[in-house]
């Protein structure tokens, strides 16, 4: 008895040394190239810059991403407990890896193989790994994919805090509308600050890291509000919410701007010279830093336009020209000429296409 005792610890301490040889030989293999855990605590999301006039007005803003950066501490609670509840409920408790979570992933995965299926790893993925998929250059949904992803989760759940690892999350990620970050999607969906946000907006917004184009809240209103109520009920099992509050937010219509019908009109155009000025800082800016800086570096420039002179400067300035130009007697004719005439309700549509002069202010 005591022989087939020792034989079978003997046997199980050898498997054990072989799986761990196994899994430190994949971290070596997968982990070749990636970025250590250095690296990754200097990660920094692209983010959008700013022109301001002397007197503090955004004058101009540039970007690749419409995204604006929020520290953790400023984000509401109510808003982190919204993305938590709908995409990683155990954030703070897992060493940046759901192996339970992995684990399915991987049955499914093997699963639809042995059907014959073209089987993606899918799903399981944590806050931690979504971040990282920012380092990796494919979207491919493979094996290999998903261990490097794991490799990199791991790595930077121990050179960063949890908060810091969810900072980089809520303004990484795309929320559909052009909007990166949750301060962008805030104002682009419901046109709030965050801690102006009802818990049923906070879980819509929650709601689209998932699937943002599919889950539109005009085109797609009822996957929308689907997913939108997932998410409250996922809230309040966690203790986010109380029962009643969850309940009346499920029940409540998803209004967002993106929604309102809008009055189509004439773009209003620059007059006052402030655009030009503001193109003329960036292209110093851009000589200076670098057009990458610019646009991705969420810089602060501090212009000295002040846009009351500019405009009244601008104004000088075209008046001086209008009295020079009339005092030469030219008639140069009209710029063109719109044959046959367009149907009265085809004006707006037929000069929209004229390319004519519109900075100047009453032509």
């Amino acid at each position: 008895m005591l022989r087939f005792i020792a034989t079978v610890f003997a046997s199980g301490s050898i498997a054990l040394v072989f799986a761990v040889l196994g899994v430190v030989g994949v971290v070596e293999v997968y982990g070749r190239g990636l970025p250590k855990g250095e690296e990754l605590s200097n990660y920094a999301p692209k983010l959008l810059s700013r022109v301001y006039s002397s007197e503090g007005a955004v004058i101009a803003e540039y970007a690749t991403e419409q995204r604006i950066f929020i520290p953790i501490e400023e984000v509401p609670d109510l808003v982190k407990h919204a993305f938590i509840s709908a995409e990683d409920k155990n954030f703070y408790e897992h060493p940046g890896i759901d192996v339970t979570g992995i684990a399915k992933a991987m049955g499914r995965f093997a699963l639809s193989r042995v059907r014959g299926e073209s089987g993606r790893v899918a799903g399981a993925s944590t806050i931690t790994q979504q971040v990282m998929k920012n380092f990796l250059l494919d979207n491919e949904r493979s094996v290999e994919r998903k261990i490097r992803e794991i490799i990199l989760a791991s790595r930077i759940d121990g050179a960063l805090t949890k908060d810091q690892i969810l900072e980089l999350y809520l303004n990484e990620i795309f929320l559909g509308a052009r909007a990166y970050g949750i301060v962008s999607a805030a104002q682009i969906y419901f046109d709030k600050r965050l801690d102006q946000l009802t818990p049923a907006e906070a879980a819509y917004l929650a709601a689209l890291p998932q699937r943002p184009s599919v889950l539109h809240p005009v085109r797609n209103y009822d996957a929308a509000i689907g997913r939108r109520n997932y998410v409250l009920r996922e809230m309040a099992e966690n203790g986010y919410l109380s029962a009643d509050a969850a309940r009346e937010a499920r029940a409540s219509r998803l209004e967002t701007v993106l929604g309102r019908e809008t009055v189509t009109e004439v773009a209003e155009v620059d007059t006052s010279g402030v655009g030009y000025f503001a193109s003329e800082v960036r292209r110093q800016v851009s000589a200076t830093l670098g057009r990458e800086e610019l646009f991705e570096g969420g810089l602060t420039v501090r212009a000295t336009v002040q846009p009351r002179l500019q405009e009244i400067a601008a104004k000088a300035l075209r008046r001086g020209l209008e009295s020079y130009d009339r005092g030469r007697g030219v008639w140069r004719g009209p710029i063109v000429t719109l044959d046959p005439a367009p149907e009265s309700e085809d004006w707006p549509a037929a000069l929209a296409g004229v390319e004519a002069p519109r900075d100047v202010e009453g032509w």
